[in-house]
């Protein structure tokens, strides 16, 4: 959905409104931990390094949280954070600047008094625009063809910028031959980083990556979702998933929603238990 794009415009337009600004790589307790002790060695830089070198990642973590919590003026980041629980002990601390949390997960993040910003796909005309940008002034037989890209790859940002990027990198690709390769080869494709491009920012990366921790968490949610995909994307009634355990489903249905793979909407109809969905 293009969330970190749009955190780190915020970070680089505002730059000059911080005395620091730091981002974290924040997928696990771990990865947060690290680069809190990055932030401390990339401070003491030329200064105390050896000490800092020699300090443990605990150590140096505990000290950047003690800085931060002392001192206004900053802003920090924390990129893509899987669970609410991974950073709590940090927020507790960092109450003197400002923190930008960017997540996949929708789990009523207002609890820790966060205001979620939520984002949307694009609307046609800002995918088309997208797009034009990314490979160059359409001529005005190729602009019925945008259109149709646009369409074929749901409005989604990344998936946009991938096949932007990749028209423009790869010989002899053009927009009309890679609507003929999307529709004959679109796992090739969806999984193809363009020369140059960052092979774990396309569409097959990210899906499989989502698709893999909601399988660790709830197996039943991957075979929900493999059901669902063989549906049309439209509001779907939840009859059609009906099995011998309903709390698992809902269980299972709530996962996905919290990792915006489906949404749900209640049916305008006043009839007992339909809930619709879209994906």
């Amino acid at each position: 959905m293009g969330k970190s794009e749009l955190a780190l415009q915020y970070a680089y337009q505002h730059r000059a409104d911080y005395r620091l600004v730091w981002w974290m790589e924040a997928d696990s307790p771990a990865q947060i931990q690290a680069s809190l002790a990055g932030l401390t060695r990339a401070m003491v830089a030329g200064i105390d390094s050896v000490a800092a070198e020699q300090a443990t990642t605990e150590e140096a973590a505990a000290w950047a949280l003690a800085w931060l919590s002392s001192r206004t003026g900053w802003l920090v980041v924390f990129d893509n954070v899987e669970e609410a629980t991974h950073i709590d002990p940090c927020l507790a601390r960092l109450s003197c600047g400002h923190v930008l949390i960017t997540t996949r997960r929708d789990i009523g993040w207002q609890h820790l008094g966060i205001t979620p910003v939520r984002l949307d796909l694009l609307d046609r005309q800002a995918s088309v625009d997208l797009l034009a940008d990314l490979i160059g002034p359409p001529a005005e037989s190729q602009a019925k063809l945008l259109d149709e890209l646009a369409l074929r790859l749901g409005d989604l940002p990344l998936a946009l910028t991938q096949a932007g990027a990749y028209i423009t990198r790869t010989p002899r690709v053009t927009l009309a031959r890679y609507l003929h390769l999307l529709t004959h080869m679109p796992v090739r494709l969806l999984a193809a980083a363009p020369t140059g491009g960052d092979a774990a920012r396309v569409v097959a990366k990210v899906w499989a990556l989502s698709h893999q921790r909601i399988g660790a968490v709830n197996p039943l949610a991957v075979h929900l979702l493999k059901l669902l995909a063989c549906y049309a994307p439209d509001n779907l009634p939840i009859t059609v998933l009906d099995e011998t355990n309903e709390l698992a489903v809902d269980e299972a249905l709530a996962l996905l929603v919290s990792y915006s793979m489906i949404t749900i909407t209640v049916a305008r109809k006043k009839t007992p238990g339909m809930v619709r969905k879209s994906w």
